[in-house]
């Protein structure tokens, strides 16, 4: 008897069930249906749309952030590199000595700089040229930089970031900065800023009397996830049209009759000096003296 009713009550249920959802599709399907006049297409399903509805733009925000960041972590080694991350070309300031090529994962995006009708590049600071950001992750974001200034002193690239570490409190990481010739050079670097440890790598091109930069800072601790994307973007960096020529003009010294002569830097001063019985100088050391003015 007991099971008899328990059967009863079941078959109730369901029936219940199947007119309701009979009506909804019926009421659903009318031309006079709210939800028909809002052109939802059926095949994406109701039981979606509810869950739509219950999720707010911030969160499918944060969703689509969310999968930008995943496309920065497939990029593990050099060929994923440069599939997800197209080849730009930029000339800043319509320049053509600062123009460059860079490598930069799709899903960074530019942050557009103060414009001017004219760059007057000093010696003193580093003008920005472009800077892109990357997709956070816990409020952080890796940041890359392009930067140029113009120089008024010979010095080899080695020497002048081996300089610019040291002026900014940076800490050198293993030591070592690379230096294949005396116009490009490269380090990779460690720094505090807002109780948020980073580490950046930098290249740096001397050409003419300007040096030009690009510099990747990532948080340290996403940087395992980051490291290919720093050292592949940054070591791409490659000037178009670079300025040719001298950081600054040259004097000659003849020796030996105008047989032989020495080129140097006009700024280098010569110090101890030396001349024969004949009044020609013999011997002096050259100097890179800082500027007494």
């Amino acid at each position: 008897m007991i099971n008899k009713r328990n059967l009863l009550l079941n078959n109730i249920v369901r029936l219940s069930v199947f007119i309701v959802l009979s009506c909804f599709v019926f009421i659903t399907a009318s031309e006079s249906s709210p939800l028909h006049k809002l052109n939802i297409d059926q095949s994406y399903g109701y039981k979606q749309i509810l869950l739509d509805g219950m999720f707010s733009k911030e969160e499918e925000n944060k969703q689509e952030t969310l999968l930008d960041t995943v496309v920065d972590l497939k990029m593990v080694d050099k060929e994923s590199f440069s599939q997800y991350a197209p080849e730009i070309h930029k000339i800043p300031f319509n320049e053509p000595s600062l123009s460059f090529r860079i490598r930069i994962p799709s899903s960074w995006e530019e942050i557009p700089l103060r414009l001017e009708k004219n760059l007057n590049l000093t010696s003193i600071l580093l003008s920005n040229l472009v800077q892109y950001i990357g997709p956070p992750i816990a409020e952080l974001r890796p940041t890359l930089e392009i930067k140029a200034m113009k120089l008024d002193r010979e010095i080899e690239a080695e020497d002048w970031l081996r300089h610019f570490l040291l002026v900014h409190g940076y800490t050198v990481l293993d030591d070592q900065i690379i230096s294949n010739d005396n116009k490009h050079s490269s380090a990779k670097f460690i720094y505090v800023k807002e109780d948020v440890t980073y580490v950046g790598y930098l290249k740096t091109i001397i050409h003419g009397d300007l040096i030009s930069l690009a510099r990747l800072d990532v948080p340290q601790k996403f940087y395992e996830r980051y490291k290919v994307i720093q050292k592949e973007s940054v070591d791409s960096f490659k000037l178009v049209f670079p300025k040719t020529g001298s950081i600054e003009s040259r004097k000659k010294q003849k020796f030996a009759g105008g047989s032989l002569y020495l080129s140097y830097p006009s700024s280098w001063d010569r110090k101890k000096q030396h001349h024969n019985d004949q009044g020609e100088k013999t011997s002096f050391e050259l100097h890179n003296s800082a500027d007494k003015s």
